[in-house]
């Protein structure tokens, strides 16, 4: 009766967790957080701290605090390293007045390890992530912004950082029609693997020492 989330932990011995970052403080991507907080607890809560109006992101806060878990705001040039897997928040900087936002606040992290790179963008926005272009030299792997929207993924972008694998995760059938198919084309004109987890299922990308990513 575990939230599939806390099964797929567990299935990969997962028995702890040093940070849990939570993109954008909307529904979609912190639908598995409570279960998280109560069966797999982190060290430590990552997000905006843009206060979502949510009941459920209220609730987070709540548990978190009951449970003692320090809850922090990310912010650009915020680094974590985490047995050697560097983590770089490279946006927000500043919080959009508008609190119902979230996605324009979405934290935006660079992951590098033995030379892979992948940039996870989280529900970040094209105009975000053409001002992030300039930090990100060529990737390994983009994890495609907000499920492959329309907002996100322009050609410039793409010719800006050059990824050669884009893992778009994604509901089957959802009713937002994502991922957006011009986006497709234009991650597969910029010559990038497009794998999807609606098509694919769950997706792992295992990085070899060399930094070598494979896919499973």
């Amino acid at each position: 009766g575990a939230h599939p989330v806390v099964r797929y932990l567990r299935s990969r011995g997962v028995t702890r967790l040093d940070s849990l970052i939570l993109a954008p403080p909307a529904l979609a991507p912190i639908g598995g957080a409570a279960a998280v907080l109560e069966h797999v607890p982190p060290r430590a809560v990552l997000d905006p701290l843009l206060v979502a109006p949510k009941a459920e992101y209220a609730a987070l806060v709540t548990d978190a605090g009951a449970r003692a878990i320090p809850w922090s705001a990310a912010r650009a040039g915020d680094v974590l390293d985490v047995d050697g897997v560097g983590l770089r928040v490279l946006h927000p900087d500043t919080l959009p007045t508008d609190a119902s936002e979230g996605n324009a606040a979405s934290v935006v992290l660079l992951l590098s390890w033995h030379g892979f790179e992948a940039l996870l963008t989280g529900d970040a926005y094209v105009d975000t992530e053409r001002a992030i272009a300039r930090e990100v030299g060529d990737l390994d792997l983009l994890k495609v912004g907000h499920h492959g929207s329309r907002t996100s993924t322009d050609s410039s972008f793409l010719a800006a950082v050059r990824p050669e694998l884009a893992l778009i995760s994604v509901g089957r059938a959802n009713r937002y029609g994502h991922p957006a198919p011009e986006v497709v084309r234009r991650l597969e004109d910029a010559g990038a693997r497009v794998v999807r987890t609606d098509r694919d299922g769950t997706v792992r990308v295992l990085v070899d020492r060399d930094g070598t990513p494979r896919v499973r």
